[in-house]
């Protein structure tokens, strides 16, 4: 089956203690796709990956890689690489020894050549005799991904491997696996809490609440696109904005009426929420909406503006920093959405 997904999930379940972690969860990834189940801590995101893995036997549903059913096979069978958030180095063995653990199969000329090809890749040039504790923490990370990729598994799973670096370490070393998993053609599977690796690192991102995955979808999509309020909310920073329907396909709110462009299925009078994002509003001089500012965060080359409306409607705003207002100031917005993304009311 060439054109079948590399892995395959359908209806998967799993518990802990007989409470629901996972819950008829459904995703595929691509061979070479790029991953990532981003959301918060406790809502299920490192049991599906164990359950991937093997770590964990689900309660129900389907677990598929390479078109046959990786249930059936134990963890070492399932062909994947999995970088845990301990790193779980062997301390006593050098960087070289360690990557080399998971190479038995290769001939000792080959596997000397896969460590050395696999550190230079990874960034480890010349530390293959030097042991865990001589290293920094993020070289000691750089260890355990290239031990994880030295077998060349086509899935990597990663247990949020960058949560212990500093931000500026953590960007640099997302990036670069991200360009060594591309140029060898590997499928990763990442789990976050921080959006900003999750739109870094992947080509599509999954965001799971309560053990649900609410949506699968490349970052654009999230941002702009959201399927539902707890995504609006928890991907970027937006506001719900209370609207009401009306007739040809438009919707009025507190900044006036907002043409949606497609039919809505709820009725005309029906009361609704728009999403508004920072970037959906612009400053206007003469025909736009006169709010307060109430705070100012700068951001360098952006400033983060909280606007109240006269109804006490709460807004953020993002401004060009050269045009940063002050608290107590009155300014006028108008809405520029690219997309109008409607949700139910509040119930």
């Amino acid at each position: 089956m060439p054109d079948a997904p590399l892995l395959a999930i359908a209806g998967l379940s799993c518990s802990h203690a007989g409470k629901p972690a996972v819950r008829g969860l459904g995703l595929s990834l691509r061979r070479g796709e790029l991953g990532c189940l981003l959301g918060p801590s406790g809502c299920g995101k490192t049991t599906l990956l164990r359950a991937i893995a093997g770590f964990h036997v689900p309660d129900a549903g389907t677990l598929r890689m390479r078109g046959q059913d990786a249930l059936a096979r134990p963890p070492e069978k399932r062909g994947l690489g999995f970088v845990f958030q301990d790193l779980a180095l062997f301390p006593h063995l050098t960087v070289g020894d360690n990557v080399a653990f998971g190479l038995h199969a290769l001939a000792r000329g080959d596997r000397a050549a896969r460590v050395h090809e696999t550190l230079s890749l990874i960034g480890l040039d010349g530390l293959a005799d030097r042991y865990p504790h001589e290293l920094s923490g993020g070289q000691q990370q750089r260890v355990a991904l290239a031990r994880s990729l030295a077998p060349r598994p086509d899935l990597l799973l990663l247990d949020e491997p960058f949560s212990s670096l500093d931000a500026d370490l953590r960007g640099r070393l997302r990036d670069d696996l991200r360009a060594v998993l591309k140029r060898l053609g590997i499928a990763a599977l990442l789990v976050t809490h921080d959006q900003e690796e999750a739109f870094a690192f992947a080509d599509t991102v999954g965001v799971m609440d309560a053990g649900v995955l609410l949506q699968w979808a490349p970052g654009f999509e999230l941002y702009h696109r959201p399927a539902t309020p707890f995504v609006a909310s928890f991907v970027g920073e937006g506001r719900l904005l209370d609207a009401r329907v009306l007739a040809g396909h438009r919707i009025a709110t507190a900044l006036g009426e907002l043409a949606v462009g497609e039919a809505l299925p709820y009725a005309a009078g029906s009361a609704v929420r728009v999403l508004l994002r920072p970037d959906d509003l612009v400053p206007s001089d003469e025909d736009g909406i006169e709010c307060e500012v109430r705070a100012v965060a700068f951001r360098g080359a952006e400033s983060l503006h909280t606007l109240v409306l006269a109804d006490g409607t709460a807004l953020t705003a993002l401004f060009p920093s050269h045009q940063q207002r002050e608290p107590g100031q009155r300014v006028r917005v108008k809405p520029d959405l690219a997309h109008v993304v409607v949700f139910p009311a509040a119930t």
